[in-house]
This record gives C-alpha cells, sequence and structure tokens, in this order.
C-alpha cells in the first residue's frame, strides 16, 4: 500500500531527475530506524545487522534520486522480512564493487528463497510466488516489479543472481 500511495503523489519525471546520492548516509541511514519496527510487525527475529556505515562508507556516489533508492531497498528489506525463516535469526549481508559507470550493491538474506520455477516472474506486476502466498497475507506482488520500474528509469537494473542460500539480487545503479 505504501507503494502506490508514495508514487501515485508525484510524477515519475521527478524521480528520474539525476542527483547525486550517497548510499549509505542518502538512503540506508535513513532505512535503519524501519528495520526493527518492520521486524517486530512480522514478528520476525533479528539478532544483528551488519555495520552498513562501515560497508558502504567507501561507496561512491550514484546518480539517482534519494526516495528511488530507498524504495528499492525498503522493498527488498520487506521481503526479506516477510519471507524469513520462522526458526532462525534474519541476517542481511550488504556489498558493493564499483564500475567506470556504475555501482553495483548485492542483497542476501536468509530467507526462505525463491522457487528455480519462479525467477523468471518475480519481476513481473502482480506476481506473487505460492510460497510467498503461504507464508504472508500481506503484498499485492508489486514490490520487485517496481523495483525494476523504478531502476530501469534511471538508467540502472536489478536482477536476481542467488535463488537461496542466500537469496542474492544485485542492484545496479549509474555513476
Amino acid at each position: 500500500a505504501w507503494q502506490v500511495e508514495r508514487f501515485s503523489r508525484r510524477e515519475l519525471t521527478y524521480y528520474k531527475t539525476p542527483t547525486k546520492c550517497h548510499v549509505y548516509s542518502d538512503v540506508f541511514a535513513k532505512l535503519a530506524p524501519l528495520i526493527r519496527p518492520l521486524a517486530n510487525s512480522f514478528s520476525t527475529r533479528i539478532d544483528s545487522l551488519p555495520e552498513l556505515s562501515k560497508v558502504l562508507a567507501d561507496c561512491p556516489a550514484v546518480r539517482a534520486h534519494p526516495d528511488v533508492l530507498i524504495v528499492v531497498f525498503r522493498n527488498l528489506l520487506e521481503n526479506s522480512i516477510k519471507y524469513s525463516h520462522r526458526k532462525a535469526p534474519l541476517k542481511i549481508e550488504i556489498g558493493w564493487h564499483a564500475s567506470e559507470h556504475q555501482v553495483v550493491l548485492t542483497y542476501s538474506d536468509n530467507g526462505i528463497g525463491i522457487d528455480v520455477k519462479d525467477s523468471g516472474r518475480i519481476f513481473y506486476e502482480g506476481f506473487r510466488s505460492e510460497n510467498a502466498m503461504r507464508r504472508s497475507s500481506t503484498g499485492a506482488g508489486l514490490g520487485l516489479f517496481q523495483c525494476r520500474e523504478l531502476l530501469e528509469g534511471i538508467g540502472g537494473d536489478i536482477d536476481v543472481v542467488r535463488l537461496r542460500e542466500p537469496t542474492t539480487f544485485s542492484v545496479s545503479i549509474p555513476i
């Protein structure tokens, strides 16, 4: 619901405006306070989180509106929390590497993963896997679709590079 509300108020062109954005201070520092409340709302255990300021401290600035990246990583974070294993604490790992034209962030979690038969459809609008529907009654299948649309709108991309153990997404953002 927050995805629809957030983008119904503004034109997508606003988000396409190139802006210098620092991945840690403009994005992850703003998401950090949401993690524990979200985890509590889904009864997800989180014993520890990566020290993102250390992991992302040297990440170069990217050309993206911070709100675009906040939405992308909030969607990934919510999926990690909703689809975590119930008996083990959630673990999230983030890494990055840069080339001349882009920063690629990797986002991994130790959740239930993505079924191989669903891997080609997870970015389709409205798609929810059977695992996801059995696990959580919330969600409309818009999160990953929205991530791809927003990132493509700024010249970036998102892809799943590992389906499970750990599930890993690659997020490319122009420099």
